[in-house]
């Protein structure tokens, strides 16, 4: 009986590794055909792709970890301050002109990958793991049907199958070797900081590199994106000394007579304390403001007129004790608002996403 059992158990093992080799097969067939864009009619009538983000955080001497086709590539530097920088792809392949082999691989490349949700569904990840970022890409586009899609995929850890020959494809149709395949990845850290954009703790006022990281949340998408690192530190060593604007935070809306020549007389008045020629006015595309910024740095700022009120896209307070807004921008999932201080007058505002420290030199003028 024993040695019959263990011949009946050889025949279910052995049929069970046929019936696994030949899955293996078929998957391998239909997975190639899925990459080569063959086992698929995307591609054809209305299909383009609209919108594509690709991030690889894998060290590269050029310092390039994110491209958007079909417009943009980021390139990260140590220069004025540290910062990351966008630039116009040079010679990309247009989108309405892309081949169809192009356009089937890479849309369903990215469908195939699993999104992070799925992933710890799945048993791949579990709570408390140590998840570091690899890539990330977001895709919109549309089918030959007409129908918008959008995907975005978050990468933790490894790269996936087939990684570098979709970095290639990405490479192509964006008109140069912009992104690195697989290599070492880079992990965000204070260390990070410091080797990408030379700053050091000696930057930091009253604190470290680690708590500025904290109090804006930084993480490795912030920073390789349009970014200004001097931005982000002057934002934290204002915010040390949050009780110095407490006072001018605008808790009401209050209006307070001034004509264009004393405007004009306060404006430059003010970038003479700052006494830094890297800050410039330049063109503002919101109503009621001027545009002021630091074309080292990438910071920036806006001053208005409080008759001016009804010209700015002004954001009433969230709940009781909050202060009023200024729309920085629109997103899909409402506005982004930039926060306000009045002038010890009354007569002015200075408006900012990441405060820099000129706000002190804004808040000494009292005419």
């Amino acid at each position: 009986m024993k040695k019959l059992f263990q011949n009946k158990s050889f025949i279910i093992i052995a049929g069970s590794i046929v019936a696994l080799l030949i899955a293996i097969a078929v998957v391998g067939y239909f997975t190639i055909q899925l990459l080569t864009g063959a086992y698929t009619s995307c591609g054809e009538g209305e299909a383009c792709i609209l919108d594509l983000h690709v991030r690889t955080f894998v060290e590269n001497d050029a310092g390039i970890y994110h491209v958007r086709y079909p417009n943009t590539y980021y390139i990260v530097t140590d220069e004025g301050g540290g910062k990351c920088t966008s630039y116009n792809l040079e010679n990309p392949i247009d989108t309405l002109e892309m081949s169809k082999k192009d356009y089937n691989y890479i849309v369903n490349y990215v469908e195939s990958l699993p999104d992070l949700m799925e992933s710890v569904q799945s048993g791949k990840y579990e709570p408390g793991d140590e998840l570091y970022s690899t890539y990330y890409i977001m895709i919109n586009y549309y089918t030959e049907d007409g129908e918008l899609k959008e995907k975005t995929i978050m990468g933790y850890n490894e790269f996936p199958m087939g990684w570098n020959r979709f970095i290639d494809r990405v490479n192509k149709i964006c008109g140069d070797e912009y992104l690195p395949g697989k290599g070492k990845v880079v992990r965000f850290s204070d260390a990070l900081l410091t080797e990408w954009f030379g700053v050091t703790e000696d930057d930091v006022r009253e604190g470290t590199l680690q708590d500025v990281i904290d109090y804006s949340l930084l993480d490795i998408y912030d920073i390789t994106q349009n970014f200004s690192m001097q931005g982000y530190i002057e934002d934290y060593n204002v915010s040390v000394h949050e009780e110095w604007l407490e006072p001018y935070m605008a808790y009401e809306l209050k209006e307070v007579e001034s004509t264009e020549e004393e405007y004009n007389t306060f404006v430059n008045d003010m970038l003479e304390r700052i006494d830094n020629p890297a800050w410039i006015e330049t063109r503002s595309i919101k109503t009621g403001l001027r545009y002021f910024e630091n074309i080292e740095t990438g910071q920036y700022f806006y001053i208005g007129r409080t008759v001016d009120f009804e010209q700015m896209e002004l954001v009433e307070p969230y709940a009781e004790g909050y202060p009023y807004g200024i729309v920085w921008a629109y997103t899909s999932f409402g506005t982004i608002d930039m926060y306000f201080v009045y002038s010890p007058c009354g007569k002015y505002i200075f408006a900012c996403k990441e405060c820099p420290e000129a706000i002190f030199d804004f808040l000494e003028i009292e005419y």
